[in-house]
């Protein structure tokens, strides 16, 4: 994966962490509030991450390429970390739980190719304008304090039977995390071409909104739960009930269509 896309996994990981886990912990928050808080994290994670430097913004064709190696690099650091933190100890059946994350892999190259498309990430032609270049160091900083912050409160409401699940996650979030710097430590994708892709600020954080919804990702959290449970983790089996009641949404009174009947009169 290249170097600039360890960045957008980076946000898009912290992204869908808020979106899923930030907004449960903080369900008594208005849904506005939320939202708001949501879009000036994403806003704040950007902006930090700029170092004054400009840099030409990637024409579509140079960035096709790097993307299409987002997925095979996932792939990759994912059975790396796997093996290496033994992730699968959390679960009786290890083979199912390792399924339901490679299952999923398709969705991870659905969300990025959807923020890409829809924030306009890169330039028609090679003759691009110059933008603010984003150094991805400082953004994964601020991504794993922001992930680190919201993990905290997901394993206090997760509760101590779920701690080994909250904590083997982390493990193997930090552990991809590393193994995506390590295979683009020569920036040897968007570095060839001199180029970035753009990250608005102001657009950040609606877009992933955006992309998360379009995605149908409570759908998938509710999935990837019971898929969790067929794996043997039974401690999440109330938090999957939930997961599934809030991917169905709020239930309707449904209304009869058929017609009032008259009174039949009295013989």
């Amino acid at each position: 994966m290249c170097y600039q896309n360890v960045l957008l996994f980076i946000v898009t990981t912290v992204a869908i962490f808020e979106t899923s886990f930030g907004a449960e912990n903080n369900a008594t928050q208005p849904q506005k509030k939320q939202e708001l808080t949501f879009e000036k994290t994403m806003e704040e994670m950007i902006i930090s991450a700029k170092t004054g430097k400009f840099v030409r913004q990637c024409s579509c064709d140079e960035q096709e390429p790097c993307l299409k190696d987002i997925l095979t690099d996932f792939q990759a650091c994912f059975e790396t970390c796997w093996e290496q933190k033994n992730s699968g100890k959390i679960a009786p059946k290890p083979d199912v739980l390792k399924q339901c994350f490679e299952s999923r892999l398709g969705l991870v190259n659905q969300f990025i190719s959807c923020i890409n498309t829809t924030a306009k990430t890169c330039y028609p032609t090679k003759s691009g304008p110059q933008i603010e270049y984003v150094s991805v160091q400082q953004i994964v900083a601020a991504g794993e304090q922001r992930m680190a912050a919201q993990a905290s409160g997901f394993e206090r409401a997760m509760g101590p039977a779920n701690k080994p699940v909250v904590q083997t996650a982390e493990e193997l979030a930090s552990c991809m995390k590393d193994c995506f710097l390590d295979k683009d430590a020569g920036q040897k994708c968007f570095g060839k071409s001199g180029c970035q892709p753009k990250l608005a600020e102001d657009l950040v954080g609606p877009v992933i909104k955006r992309c998360a919804w379009r995605i149908g990702w409570k759908t998938e959290a509710a999935q990837m739960c019971d898929c969790f449970l067929d794996a043997g983790v039974i401690s999440l089996k109330p938090y999957c009930q939930l997961f599934r009641a809030s991917a169905q949404g709020p239930k309707k009174t449904v209304q009869s269509t058929k017609p009032a009947t008259a009174p039949k009169p009295k013989k």
